[in-house]
């Protein structure tokens, strides 16, 4: 499935004359919600058997989401207080889910359950906005760009629920055939937020260019069997889960031209990100004529900065605040016991780059 959702706007100029000069407003206001839900299921307690074939369940997401707003003020030339102001807000909620149902029989000659990005794809969320002011006396530009991020992907064979009277998940026998769970999920959040004013005449006496981006990430991958279902007869059984985030906010602003000026900057990331890969509890050892491989293989990196430059005649203050906090939670699990005729392998891999 494929969403992509953006909203740009452009913001007019409007001016009105007084006796002692213009005043020119110029404002926009972006707002995109994307919502995008993609699901493929084998439902509870239903019944698949192929004597010849494999049973694959695949769900394959591509979501794109983007707010972008530019509120630029351009003196005339007749402009003694010039105002500018921009609001982009972006929000992207992305689900992508494969599963077996719980009590489910499965009995096919291998299982596929994959819940991945399109081939070659990332989903990209972003937040713009911009503002300007020039003016003779007074100018002022506010900016505010904002990035809300939810992204779920999750492939599973499901285990026992607590809210049903029977205490199993699905069963799998495989009947020599290979077993693949995965889950994967790439991602982009980019937050840019810039006011800029200047002074357009020798008697400019404020300036100032105000600019705060916010961007905020909850990012789960989960490739797992659930604790009580069970998987038996396998060759090769591979159960994966694959993310790669990236977050970037980049807040600018500057004054100049004025007798004073004023440059308050402030960049804020938050990213929670979780991969994991697990196999859960299960009074049934998995029996397999092949190999177990397991892998939980993560790689973030989140970027803050805010840079603000600001000059004043008599008086300049600039100050920029950056902040990230960045939690990423990589885990590869196997509580259950495996007979596996070529080996098992359990890893858990973690890049994980952060800064402000």
């Amino acid at each position: 499935k494929l969403q992509n959702t953006q909203d740009n706007q452009q913001a007019p100029t409007t001016e009105e004359n007084t006796q002692s000069g213009g005043v020119a407003v110029a404002a926009a206001v972006g707002v995109n919600t994307g919502i995008a839900t993609t699901v493929a299921k084998v439902g509870k307690g239903r019944t698949i058997s192929s004597t010849g074939g494999a049973l694959k369940v695949s769900s394959t997401n591509h979501t794109d989401a983007s707010a972008k707003a530019d509120g630029s003020q351009i003196d005339s030339g007749k402009t003694d207080v010039g105002v500018g102001a921009a609001v982009a807000l972006n929000v992207g909620i992305s689900t992508n889910v494969a599963v077996v149902g719980e009590n489910a029989d499965i009995q096919t000659k291998g299982l596929t359950i994959s819940a991945v990005n399109a081939s070659g794809e990332k989903s990209d969320f972003v937040a713009e906005a911009k503002s300007g002011a020039g003016a003779g006396k007074v100018g002022v530009a506010g900016s505010l760009a904002a990035n809300i991020v939810v992204n779920t992907t999750v492939a599973a064979l499901e285990g026992d629920s607590t809210d049903d009277v029977d205490s199993k998940g699905a069963v799998v026998n495989a009947h020599g055939g290979d077993i693949l769970i995965e889950a994967a999920n790439m991602t982009t959040s980019t937050v840019k937020s810039g006011a800029d004013v200047v002074g357009t005449d020798a008697a400019a006496k404020v300036g100032v260019g105000a600019s705060i981006g916010v961007n905020v990430g909850v990012n789960t991958v989960v490739a797992e069997a659930g604790d009580k279902s069970e998987i038996t007869n396998g060759k090769d059984f591979g159960l994966n889960a694959t993310a790669d985030h990236t977050a970037t906010t980049d807040v600018t602003g500057g004054a100049a031209g004025a007798a004073v000026s004023v440059t308050p900057l402030a960049a804020v990331t938050v990213m929670v990100n979780t991969t994991t890969a697990q196999l859960g509890e299960s009074p049934v050892e998995t029996t397999l004529s092949g190999k177990f491989s397991s892998t939980a293989d993560h790689t973030s990196s989140t970027k803050t900065t805010a840079t603000g430059q600001t000059a004043g005649s008599d008086v300049a203050v600039g100050v920029s605040l950056g902040l990230t906090s960045a939690v990423d939670t990589v885990t590869a699990d196997v509580e259950r016991d495996i007979n596996a005729t070529n080996g098992v392998e359990v890893n858990a891999k973690s890049t994980a780059i952060s800064s402000a």
